[in-house]
């Protein structure tokens, strides 16, 4: 999938009989007309940040600064939306359909800014179930591991932090990462 920053979303299909592997290393890779197609193509919303497939397989998710949706590729079909009170700097999908975003966003019960702060949100049902604080400057990448057990939150502020997800707690920080 290629989004673009007008909201544009392209869903290619690879035809891998089609491609042919280069002979020699540094050989220019030009596959056949036909081995690369254009399956879906639809709108989302603008200023795309960040596009994933979901475990599963049967969505994708798209970011932007304050809004994620989830998409069935297949139909081009809005399955969830969430709108984000604040900026999204990132996100990953977790294999057992967790989502954390990070950014700044206000939190809807103190009504206190939260900064570089990580939030866990349940695909299924729709709800939050944990905010991960704890980092000095904005994160900047986000992966779960294979089990979705761990996730980690690697931030400006040169550390990585390695968070517990069913419990939501932090359990090692690694620093001096640049």
């Amino acid at each position: 999938a290629v989004g673009s920053r007008d909201g544009t979303i392209q869903l290619f299909e690879i035809n891998a009989n089609k491609i042919a592997v280069p002979a020699e290393l540094g050989e220019r890779f030009e596959p056949g007309a036909d081995a690369i197609t254009v399956k879906n193509t639809w709108s989302a919303q603008p200023n795309l940040q960040q596009l994933a497939f979901e475990p599963q397989g049967n969505q994708l998710a798209v970011l932007s600064s304050n809004r994620l949706q989830l998409w069935n590729f297949q139909t081009a079909q809005l399955v969830w939306e969430l709108n984000l009170q604040g900026r999204a700097e990132a996100f990953a999908l977790s294999p057992d359909g967790m989502i954390a975003i990070a950014g700044t966003f206000i939190n809807n019960d103190t009504k206190l800014v939260e900064q570089n702060s990580i939030h866990l949100w349940n695909i299924r049902t729709q709800k939050q179930q944990h905010a991960l604080p704890g980092h000095h400057l904005p994160v900047t990448v986000l992966t779960y591991s294979p089990d979705g057990y761990w996730l980690a939150s690697g931030s400006a502020d040169n550390t990585v932090k390695l968070w517990d997800t069913t419990q939501g707690n932090l359990k090692h920080t690694l620093t001096s990462h640049q």
